[in-house]
This record gives C-alpha cells, structure tokens and sequence, in this order.
C-alpha cells in the first residue's frame, strides 16, 4: 500500500513523504499548499491509495 502524508513543515511550507508500507520512498517539499502537494504527488505518477493531512 502507497500513503500520502502531507504535512506543514516548520518553514511554513507544505511538505510530503510517500510510504510503501513503512518504508519512505519519496519525498516533495517546498509546496505553498497542501492541494500543490498532491498535484505535485500525482505529476510523480505514484498510485497514492490513502492520503493523510496532519
């Protein structure tokens, strides 16, 4: 199973860390939004099946 966690990084800019199970594959930084994050996720070409918002 591939996760999406998005989260607000100490920057003040939107983060993400894609997981296969426990395991980080991947990573965006930098993003003005949580949406920008999973646009920018999505572009990647990852099969995201779960996203969480922290």
């Amino acid at each position: 199973m591939i996760t999406l966690t998005v989260y607000l990084a100490p920057s003040g800019q939107w983060s993400g860390k894609i997981c296969q199970g426990s395991e980080e594959i991947a990573g965006i930084a930098g993003c003005a939004s949580a949406v920008e994050v999973e646009e920018a996720v999505a572009e990647m070409g990852y099969d995201i099946e779960s996203i969480e918002t922290i």
